[in-house]
């Protein structure tokens, strides 16, 4: 069963969403508030799998109850080898409540390598969706990993998800940040729910607290490419600042429905809730996993800073041992989920806070890789709303752009889901110079910009590349997705372009590199 017949469950054909009357849906009259199209309670937000190692998986769920719920749900699940879940590996019950926003996360364990599953939930005499997920293949067999970023719901269609969710060469999904989004950007009024262009509007704006830092994952789980991606593949997340910062006055709450709403593995300390996973600390995102025969690192660029370095010294000592720790037992690959790039794009610190704002940290990390003797390390990045891949040198002197010398790491950039990259940052630039405001709803205007635009930010990729020797591809106009492959012998960067201002299932390939191991250097693929 491929993960198009997997997906088609949870997808809407045509440019806009089925319009449907909660009544007709189990809802009460009044009901507002996001759900998938065409679903009825319980289980209105699908279901999702994440952090898969060679022998566990995370699974993961949510119940929508309008009626006065009981202080406690129990919520059955099972995982088996079969779409039909006759096969049956794993089963149990775990219990949910209000204090969890009524989520659901299990850890299955005691599973074989490199194996897909399928899993589902059941609860209040309802099933869910049946999802597909997959434990960690070895290296021998190939690893297929995307590369996600920048998931504005109002900025544009998620093709790229849909796209994803249709492969069957993916074997986990890595999204580096701006999983969902606090804020709407003034020149990407695409899309709204229930047509509410309003900034006061709950779904229109930055969340305020935390069952609206909640309601914000509910709104981007009742997308049908979300969904579609969901039952397909297992995610890992790292989150960024549109996934943290909203307008509530504890910081927390966003980080608390980060952990509660995404299937992924809490590092440190759990409490379970009858075998639902809790974490005791939810303002940890940082963490490592063994990917089969892989290390696999996610960082947190966002909340752990000092005045050193932007990891913080306590997340930058963790790193450097694990990737010592790594090389030290002869792990073939390293990939670094960091969700603000280590790559010098041309753009001024100050736009990503990061790495570029850094410098020195930037080159002490690259310098304690080459120093320490550590190679083969894939960074993949996101942030900068674009497809880049390039070389990592520990210094300008010292790289030769040829034959890779002198590079550290290499990186890819798999380009932003929907939010505006530097074709729409121009228009909406040359709009409030036309006519001194923000575009807003004004679609026809601001879209009139876009073509000459587009011609702009050519011209600035091509000055980007001219600049930046160590830069081997870039393209900031498009939107979609990137892919590494990895193997015994060499990892494969490939960047994937989709079409998000209508509904497509267009895609094309838009650049195809590779980097034998040991050399620290992405070349064109022949």
């Amino acid at each position: 069963m491929g993960a198009a017949a997997v997906s088609a469950a949870c997808r809407q054909p045509g440019p806009r969403w089925p319009s449907l009357d909660p009544r007709a849906r189990g809802f009460p009259p009044g009901w507002d508030y996001p759900t998938a199209p065409g679903t009825s309670p319980p289980f209105c937000h699908g279901v999702a799998s994440g952090d898969p190692l060679a022998d566990r998986v995370v699974v993961w769920t949510r119940l929508t109850l309008p009626e006065q719920p009981s202080p406690r749900v129990r919520v059955h699940w099972r995982m088996a080898r079969d779409p039909g879940l006759r096969h049956v590996v794993a089963r149990g019950t775990v219990a949910t409540d209000a204090s969890r926003d009524w989520t659901v996360k299990v850890d299955v364990t005691g599973l074989d390598p490199g194996t897909t599953y399928y899993y589902g939930f059941a609860a209040r005499g309802r099933s869910s969706p049946i999802g597909r997920t997959k434990t960690a293949p070895a290296l021998a067999e190939g690893i297929g990993m995307a590369v996600v970023s920048c998931a504005s719901y109002w900025s544009g269609w998620w093709n790229a998800y849909d796209r994803i969710a249709e492969r069957d060469d993916i074997d986990v999904v890595l999204h580096c940040g701006d999983h969902v989004y606090d804020t709407v950007d003034p020149a990407e009024w695409l899309r709204a729910r229930n047509d509410r262009f309003d900034p006061e509007y709950v779904d229109f704006r930055p969340w305020r607290n935390l069952d609206e830092a909640r309601r914000r994952y509910a709104l981007h789980y009742a997308d049908p490419a979300l969904l579609a991606l969901h039952l397909a593949h297992p995610l890992t997340v790292a989150w960024d600042n549109h996934d943290l910062d909203g307008d509530a006055d504890d910081p927390l709450v966003a980080r608390q429905a980060f952990w509660e709403w995404t299937p992924c593995r809490p590092p440190g300390p759990v409490t379970a809730l009858d075998g639902n996973l809790v974490p005791a600390d939810v303002s940890r995102d940082h963490r490592d996993m063994r990917y089969g025969d892989v290390d696999l690192y996610v960082l947190d660029l966002r909340t752990r800073r000092d005045d050193v370095t932007i990891l913080g010294a306590e997340q930058r000592a963790w790193f450097e041992q694990g990737l010592l720790d790594s090389a030290g037992r002869g792990a073939p690959w390293r990939v670094v989920v960091n969700p603000i790039p280590l790559a010098a794009i041309g753009l001024g610190g100050s736009l990503y806070g990061g790495w570029t704002d850094r410098p020195g940290d930037q080159q002490s990390l690259l310098r304690y890789l080459a120093d320490n003797g550590i190679e083969d390390c894939v960074f993949v990045a996101g942030d900068a709303h674009g497809a880049f891949v390039a070389d990592l040198p520990v210094g300008p002197g010292a790289y030769d752009p040829a034959t890779g010398a002198g590079s550290a790491a290499v990186e890819i950039l798999g380009n932003s889901v929907s939010r505006g990259g530097a074709d729409e940052t121009i228009a909406e630039s040359a709009y409030r110079g036309l006519y001194g405001t923000s575009p807003d709803g004004d679609r026809e205007r601001y879209e009139a910009l876009l073509p000459q635009a587009r011609e702009t930010a050519r011209s600035i990729e091509g000055a980007l590349l001219a600049a930046n020797p160590a830069l081997k591809y870039a393209q900031w106009r498009d939107h979609g997705y990137g892919v590494v492959r990895l193997t015994a012998d060499e990892a494969t960067l490939e960047q994937w372009h989709v079409p998000i201002l209508e509904r497509s299932r267009d895609e094309w390939l838009g650049a195809r590199f590779t980097v034998a191991r040991g050399t620290n250097h992405a070349r064109p693929a022949v």
